[in-house]
């Protein structure tokens, strides 16, 4: 495991999420997408099975905390009444297997989202400061993270159907909009812990001091920064800054997720990827508005009707398919006179009735 501190910070409206080395202060990885983008993908992650591992780190976060006690007590030369341990219970305790057991959880959550860095970066800080400062972590928070897990879930979920709403309220403040955000219908509240950040990462990371990225020497441009410890800190940062910037979501008329707006406001349908042939919810989109915008069409009614009987022909054997190519570019030439006013409905509907179609002249 590679001890790490989360960055995060929004650029122009885009969410950048940086992995940082502990010890040499080296990016590590970077993930960029427009601004909300995080909160979408955290909606359709399995936060479930994360929750369970979680929750499987519990007794073994216990068991850790219980030999690093004992262990202190060893290397203080305390002895077992003084310090009320047993040798028995120390040695049942197999450190090797539980951090081995923990390092696989920890790598496991970062699959599953970003947001659990926050989770990898406690276990990883955990295991590499045992058994030095054994009551610096409390078994206690891995049941709470296994519950915020799954909280933050219907929370984030609440936020974009509250926020896509307020979009179309032009006349609520930008206040007014943290403040309905902020408090759903239960009454529970985050704390807006942002713009202050928590004195505890301004003394664990001093350039946190101030919290502001800089960029560029030709075109300086500062951005704020945090340096977020749970998900509730990420959380609290990306409504701020959605809140400034005014982030669009919509609910894909294809696959019914939520996406980020990043172009039209009134884009209807997503970019992920649906089928085995790389098509999208947009290509899907396009291709059902087509149809319907034909379907409602008279001359594309007429049109298709005459096509689907001339080509029946072929299966019967009444004309070839050559025949039936020369009629059909003919018929089309045909269709295009009709939706530019140059011949009616009823004169195409004649035309394609006829068996003129299958001379090869010019329309």
């Amino acid at each position: 495991m590679q001890n790490v501190k989360l960055r995060l910070y929004v650029k122009e409206e885009i969410e950048v999420f940086e992995i940082i080395d502990v010890h040499n202060d080296t990016l590590i990885k970077r993930v960029f997408a427009p601004l909300g983008s995080s909160f979408v993908d955290y909606i359709y992650s399995d936060v479930w099975s994360a929750a369970e591992l979680m929750s499987e780190t519990r007794p073994l976060v216990k068991d850790l905390l219980i030999s690093g006690r004992i262990q202190f007590a060893i290397d203080n030369h305390l002895s077992a009444e003084e310090f009320h341990y047993s040798q028995e219970v120390f040695d049942s305790i197999d450190v090797n297997d539980i951090t081995h057991q923990l390092s696989a959880i920890a790598e496991s959550l970062i699959t599953k989202n970003i947001f659990f860095y926050v989770h990898y970066m406690y276990i990883c800080d955990m295991l590499e400061r045992y058994p030095t400062a054994p009551d610096d972590f409390h078994w206690d928070y891995i049941s709470d993270c296994n519950c915020d897990i799954r909280e933050f879930k219907n929370y984030i979920e609440s936020f974009v159907y509250e926020f896509q709403a307020s979009n179309f309220n032009k006349k609520i403040t930008t206040a007014e909009k943290i403040k309905s955000i902020m408090e759903n219908d239960n009454g529970y509240c985050l704390r807006m812990r942002y713009p202050s950040i928590p004195k505890s990462d301004i003394d664990f990371y001093p350039e946190q001091k101030y919290g502001f990225k800089y960029f560029s020497n030709d075109n300086p441009v500062f951005s704020q920064v945090i340096y977020p410890k749970t998900i509730e800190e990420i959380v609290c940062f990306l409504i701020y800054h959605q809140s400034l910037s005014g982030t669009v979501y919509n609910t894909c008329k294809n696959c019914g997720k939520y996406f980020v707006v990043s172009g039209h406001k009134n884009t209807e349908y997503c970019d992920r990827v649906v089928d085995e042939n790389n098509r999208t919810c947009r290509d899907v989109g396009a291709i059902v508005k087509y149809r319907s915008k034909k379907n409602d069409d008279p001359i594309f009614q007429v049109f298709n009707r005459a096509y689907n009987t001339k080509n029946a022909r072929i299966r019967y054997g009444k004309i070839t398919h050559d025949e039936f190519k020369v009629w059909s570019k003919n018929a089309r030439k045909m269709r295009d006179k009709c939706k530019n006013g140059e011949i009616s409905l009823e004169d195409l509907t004649a035309w394609l009735n006829s068996d003129a179609g299958f001379y090869k002249r010019v329309y």
